[in-house]
């Protein structure tokens, strides 16, 4: 091996490509880019796009020469460093983690080289002249890029987790929602899973807040999620606990509060029972809440007395079959009264609670 090969880190491995490379080394220290298209048969986008299986050993080599190139050529003071798959579409080159080589040169400032690798196999490569803006790679972050050791392995051993923000429960409705109505790609777990998020996060999300994620639409951005809510097939038990607990959520008011009021509906119009059961979970402390729920749902479903009949229908069936317990049925029985004496949207009067139904 000759003797400037043993001054790099690594020599042992890369030397034998560069003892069989038609180029000498000093050509890539001479004029380095038409020492690497010297091996393209084709135009360099072509080439990356077709190469096969032989071609990889001097895809290899490319990389290595261009980082000994820059060596040679007097910036012995460059850094290689290994980079993580970027995340925010920065390069069009699909790939699975990226070299960076950056040195810094008199009169022209600072270079960098990206390496970038697919599969194990280098799928583009791209140089960028940093001038003014400095270098943003002469040392490893440790986030994002890692040292490279003598052996061309990267270093993770000081490897720094980036703090991650909480993503709250409004944010986290937002992230699910648009998934599930943009992305036709996601699987039934995904969806499942995106849709779970949506109605758990509903008793804790900041309606104001989520409108403003939508943009300048902000009222367009809730009445679009009220929809989507509304328009679902099928309520899981579960949903509709979650439906009834997000009617006390930051943010409803106005109009806002009107269309809830017919998701309420919806709910309890896709059983009754459910719903009636739902209820009952809440505790003492959540009398008020309750309460609140239950006008809610009386005047959505004011607008539907045909409804109204079956739902009431129903619960009539589960309390003389004794399917329910005392709890359950004490609320059964405060939410068939509503239905049954609709009061144009005016409860203030009535029982509030099952106790007071019974005195």
């Amino acid at each position: 091996m000759n003797n400037w090969d043993m001054r790099l880190p690594g020599a042992e491995m890369w030397g034998p490509y560069l003892e069989q490379s038609p180029v000498p080394p000093a050509a890539f220290a001479e004029n380095p880019w038409e020492a690497l298209r010297s091996f393209l048969p084709e135009s360099l986008p072509t080439a990356l796009h077709t190469a096969a299986s032989w071609y990889a050993a001097v895809l290899t080599f490319l990389v290595l020469g261009a980082v000994i190139a820059l060596l040679l050529g007097g910036h012995a003071d460059g850094t290689l460093l290994d980079g993580l798959k970027e995340a925010d579409g920065y390069s069009l080159v699909p790939h699975d983690y990226l070299y960076i080589w950056s040195a810094f040169e008199e009169g022209r400032g600072y270079q960098t080289i990206y390496f970038f690798i697919k599969d194990g196999l280098v799928a583009g490569i791209s140089m960028e002249l940093m001038q003014d803006m400095g270098d943003f790679y002469a040392a490893a972050n440790n986030t994002s890029t890692f040292p490279v050791d003598e052996n061309g392995d990267p270093d993770y051993s000081n490897r720094q987790d980036l703090p991650q923000e909480p993503v709250d429960a409004t944010r986290q409705v937002y992230i699910a929602w648009n998934q599930l109505v943009t992305n036709e790609n996601l699987s039934a777990e995904e969806r499942y899973a995106y849709r779970r998020d949506v109605f758990t996060n509903l008793p804790d999300m900041d309606w104001q807040e989520f409108g403003a994620l939508g943009g300048i639409d902000s009222s367009g951005t809730i009445f679009a999620l009220l929809d989507w809510l509304s328009q679902q097939e099928h309520y899981s038990s579960g949903d509709i606990y979650f439906i009834q607990r997000g009617y006390a959520a930051r943010g409803i008011d106005g109009a806002y509060a009107e269309d809830y009021c017919y998701l309420l509906s919806r709910a309890l119009f896709s059983d009754p029972v459910a719903y009636a059961k739902a209820l009952a979970r809440s505790t003492a402390d959540d009398e008020a809440v309750q309460t609140l729920i239950m006008g809610g749902t009386a005047y959505g479903a004011d607008y539907y007395p045909a409804d109204c009949e079956t739902a009431v229908s129903a619960l009539d069936a589960a309390i003389n079959a004794n399917a329910l317990t005392a709890e359950e049925t004490g609320w059964a029985k405060l939410l068939r009264y509503y239905l049954a004496n609709p009061n144009d949207g005016y409860y203030a009067d009535y029982p509030k609670t099952p106790a007071e139904l019974e005195n």
